[in-house]
């Protein structure tokens, strides 16, 4: 990202101590171990717990044009004028070079994609046929600053399947032109890309930080985007699309009824009308919170989740983030918070924080909390009863969340994709070194891959 204010951001994000590196990801085959789930069945608490009417599959109506903070966005006059820039394309992929890959997303147990680079200045979006082993360069045709080295912050990728993904890249910005804000589409695993039509800022952007897509089917989705944090504000635009990312429309911005308190973590959609964002409290001590839409996003409701352990969230404060809004169905989600607690005269514990898997059953009117002995980093749900919570211990769930059994503990950090309820591959990372895992058992044992790059 381009620029963020350090403040409590820093202190909450670093939210899990390192342990020591031993050596490279182990084959280990544990037993399993049985670890009971703590519920606590409360209704969730909202400060106004209103009934928004439900939308019909008619136009979402655009904000109110005429409203913005004044002091959100300056006018373009108030930056100092910026020097034209030249631009340069990606250089070509080394046949046979190693890749490493930051990120990856399996669609089969052959075809998948992934950002990676082999230098480390250009991160490139990659497509693989033979499982990981070897990447061909599929990245949008754009040209880029020629003083700019793209890397994965600036971008943010949504692949829905084997052929269709969306792309936003930051890097083609001029002076203070929003025109070249284009989300990029394609429809044969990145062989072509149409562009779509200049996303709609109501004001020029002096930059942005790409947040994230959400996708309930090939041609309705929304795009979240950040423009600026500030005075623990996520000041953000979030975007609609009902053709396939065509065209954008700007169903919501800051000042307008929108998630604009504390840190915006994940976003994701059940259907058209209901959705979830995830926050970071930023050290606010409110305990673990999300925004929830039932009209597609123009209007959202602060829902605080109870206190993990059944007690009044007024007795003891919490420093909690949450991530990760999973839908198993359209009454069903899960949610991951990690909580710090308050330590008098010292602040919030840091370094042990603990960490709950939430679900519910619902909709959000009532939820289940249960407890993970370790903290974990990322949850996914490969269908309603089956799902994964990762971190540097793996837990399993048989039952939609009820109940988790650790599977595994490794020695790295890792960033996961599972086609199924066995085959899965992850970037695993250890003391600044990163490797490309692969299971066929469900995280059970790991082999390394050497990806390579491909004409």
């Amino acid at each position: 990202m381009h620029k963020r204010p350090v403040l409590l951001i820093v202190m909450i994000m670093v939210l899990v101590g390192c342990r020591s590196p031993e050596p490279t990801p182990e084959l280990i085959n544990e037993g399993l171990t049985a670890q009971t789930a703590t519920w606590t069945i409360t209704d969730s608490y909202s400060p106004s717990l209103t009934e928004t009417p439900r939308v019909d599959t008619g136009e979402i109506l655009s904000p109110t044009p005429d409203f913005l903070p004044p002091t959100l966005s300056p006018s373009p006059e108030a930056h100092p004028t910026q020097s034209h820039l030249t631009y340069q394309t990606l250089p070509e992929l080394i046949r046979g070079k190693n890749i490493i890959i930051h990120r990856i997303n399996m669609a089969t147990t052959e075809k998948g994609w992934a950002i990676g680079s082999q230098d480390d200045k250009f991160h490139y979006l990659l497509f693989s046929h033979d499982g990981g082993h070897s990447w061909q360069d599929r990245t949008p045709p754009i040209l880029i600053p020629s003083e700019f080295q793209r890397n994965i912050d600036n971008i943010i990728a949504h692949f829905y399947d084997e052929n269709t993904a969306w792309v936003l890249i930051d890097n083609t910005k001029d002076d203070l032109d929003d025109s070249n804000y284009l989300v990029w589409k394609t429809e044969d695993s990145g062989l072509t890309w149409i562009p779509s039509d200049p996303l709609p800022f109501p004001l020029g952007q002096f930059y942005i930080s790409p947040g994230g897509f959400s996708f309930i089917n090939p041609v309705w989705g929304w795009l979240l985007v950040q423009t600026e944090l500030s005075h623990m504000h996520d000041f953000s635009y979030l975007f609609s699309t009902r053709d396939g990312g065509a065209t954008w429309k700007l169903i919501n911005r800051p000042g307008n009824s929108m998630i604009e308190v504390y840190l915006n973590t994940d976003m994701s959609f059940a259907n058209e009308n209901d959705g979830w964002v995830t926050k970071d409290g930023l050290g606010g001590g409110l305990g673990p919170m999300i925004e929830q839409t039932r009209d597609g996003g123009k209007t959202w409701e602060t829902i605080y989740l109870p206190h993990p352990g059944g007690t009044d969230l007024n007795e003891e404060l919490l420093g909690c983030l949450t991530s990760h809004p999973t839908f198993t169905s359209i009454q069903t989600g899960l949610v991951l918070a990690k909580c710090n607690h308050y330590i008098e005269d010292s602040g919030f514990d840091l370094e042990n924080p603990d960490t709950y898997i939430y679900a519910t059953s619902d909709w959000g009117e009532s939820w289940q909390a249960a407890a993970l002995p370790s903290p974990v980093d990322e949850l996914i749900f490969i269908d309603f009863l089956t799902g994964f919570a990762l971190g540097k211990d793996h837990y399993r769930t048989n039952n939609g969340g009820a109940d988790w059994t650790r599977i595994k503990t490794v020695t790295w950090q890792g960033e996961f994709s599972f086609i199924n309820a066995r085959e899965g591959w992850a970037v695993a990372h250890r003391d600044g070194d990163i490797a490309l895992v692969h299971t066929l058992n469900g995280g059970l044992t790991y082999q390394q891959i050497t990806p390579i790059g491909i004409p």
